[in-house]
């Protein structure tokens, strides 16, 4: 689980610190993303959540989540692995805990 607040003009933004960072499956974060963004609300004018979908056979150490926010003011983000980062201006990167991720 991804979760970022964001100011009013969604100038700055900054990873919030999610209830449990990862699920057994897709459908159980699903089903806990909007609690952890109803309970961060309070925090900051905006907070945005989503599930990224992790292939724990692919994981490795060096696994980051890029996310960014789209003209549309939309989250978007995915797992990527050291070989495929690309460091670019526009995107954020956190290290991944490959501690939290289960099968």
């Amino acid at each position: 689980m991804l979760l970022i607040s964001c100011s009013d003009d969604m100038a700055i933004c900054n990873e919030v610190e999610a209830p449990q960072a990862a699920y057994a499956n897709q459908q159980m974060c699903e089903a806990q993303i909007g609690n952890a963004i109803r309970d961060n609300a309070s925090a900051a004018p905006l907070v945005l959540g989503k599930c990224v979908t992790v292939n724990v056979d692919e994981l490795q150490e060096d696994a980051w989540i890029t996310w960014d926010i789209n003209p549309a003011g939309e989250l978007v983000a995915s797992v990527e692995f050291d070989d495929d980062i690309e460091m670019a201006s526009t995107s954020r990167y956190a290290q991944a805990d490959t501690s939290l991720i289960t099968n």
